[in-house]
């Protein structure tokens, strides 16, 4: 916005001003945009309808039945002038003139993608940078303010595996691409659980040679029913606190690097550790992922599937603090689900994940938890005849 607004507000030492000055407040035509992107005939309405520029934020990413494919970071990104994105993700110093912005970037010059080499873009809310591969942006070439460069990319996350799910496949079905939303296969375990059972296959000890067992049995996924899965992400968690990785991010590697284990006896030492944990907490190494890990709500107890984005699943979901009975919740991670095949009928396969009501007594409250255990999406209801035989109660109105 055009105007600074300021916010005020107390630290821990001593009392200081604080203004916040937000991109896109003062946006009218933000239905309109929506609007006009979704009544597009063809790339060219809709790339003039992005060019309005009243969205404040959203990656975008477009495909039409002409074979063409288009990826967007857009919105209103200020034109900062100077300074990183570590820089502006701190406190900025207000009473310097040269760092209070006043125009946005225009649609020019926001990260964009149109038909790719590659033939696909994806965007799991990472950097625009890595929306394709081969790579078609250089993050050299724009503004380091847009979005965080090579020092961010120190971890694994799972816009990797969604590259990977893609570019396995000369060609994907619509029944695949509901299998890759599905996902639960760990990154960090193809890259790190090989050299991890090589390392520890040679130890002495007892408790290390019986989770080499389970990790060699293990399906590297997250399914309700993955044996191994919680001794692996027990034993990622303590490695994490540490610089487990030997070789470093490259943009040369984007979708592989960073890899190999730093320390070798770092990581027998804690697989050691992590399986003392595992044991004393659930009594077997080989628990089930889905025993540990649950979908609760509306009265509904079940086994639940996924795993954070940073262990590299596709099929992200994010758990709370555990429970009283040492178990943890799903409290984030995916929530609508729409895998869509346009043509002369559209396809879709669809999850509200956590239900679409939330009145006391509403038996949809929680109700496609049902479907999230089960790893399954059900068909969109998007005519008329399909609706009606999936009609629960009609109320006609009158004048």
């Amino acid at each position: 916005m055009q105007n600074l607004a300021p916010r005020a507000g107390r630290s821990g030492k001593g009392d200081k001003a604080f203004a916040v000055r937000i991109a896109g407040l003062d946006n009218a035509g933000f239905i309109e945009q929506y609007h006009k992107m979704c009544k597009a005939n063809n790339f060219r309405e809709f790339e003039s309808a992005e060019k309005m520029l009243q969205m404040p934020m959203f990656n975008t990413i477009y495909a039409d039945k002409a074979g063409n494919v288009f990826y967007l970071d857009g919105g209103d990104i200020p034109d900062k002038g100077e300074g990183d994105f570590s820089f502006w993700h701190g406190k900025v110093d207000g009473t310097q003139s040269k760092y209070i912005w006043t125009k946005t970037l225009p649609f020019e010059k926001l990260p964009q993608v149109f038909n790719p080499p590659s033939g696909f873009v994806q965007n799991a809310n990472d950097v625009p940078w890595t929306c394709t591969w081969p790579l078609a942006l250089d993050y050299k070439k724009y503004p380091a303010f847009i979005a965080p460069g090579a020092h961010w990319m120190s971890g694994i996350d799972r816009n990797e595996r969604a590259v990977h799910l893609v570019t396995e496949h000369q060609s994907i079905s619509f029944d695949q691409l509901v299998g890759f939303k599905l996902n639960t296969g760990l990154e960090t375990a193809d890259r790190l659980l090989d050299e991890l059972l090589q390392a520890a296959g040679q130890s002495a000890d007892s408790l290390v040679m019986q989770s080499v067992t389970v990790l060699k049995k293990w399906d590297r996924r997250t399914d309700t029913a993955s044996r191994g899965a919680v001794l692996f992400t027990q034993w990622a968690d303590m490695m994490a606190m540490g610089s487990p990785m030997k070789n470093n991010f490259s943009w040369d590697a984007p979708f592989t690097t960073p890899n190999g284990l730093r320390d070798l006896k770092v990581a027998v030492d804690n697989l050691q550790k992590a399986a003392g944990m595992v044991l004393k907490k659930y009594g077997s190494l080989d628990i089930p992922w889905g025993s540990v890990y649950r979908f609760r709500g509306g009265g509904y107890d079940l086994p639940a599937n996924g795993a954070p984005g940073y262990y590299g699943s596709y099929r992200s979901i994010y758990y709370g603090p555990p429970d009283k009975d040492k178990k943890f919740t799903a409290t984030a991670g995916d929530s609508y689900v729409a895998v869509t095949e346009f043509g002369p009928k559209v396809k879709a396969m669809v999850s509200l994940s956590y239900g679409n009501a939330s009145q006391p007594g509403n038996k949809h409250v929680y109700d496609q938890l049902k479907l999230m255990s089960a790893e399954k999406l059900r068909p969109a209801l998007l005519d008329k005849a399909d609706v009606l035989k999936n009609l629960e109660e009609k109320e006609e109105l009158g004048n």
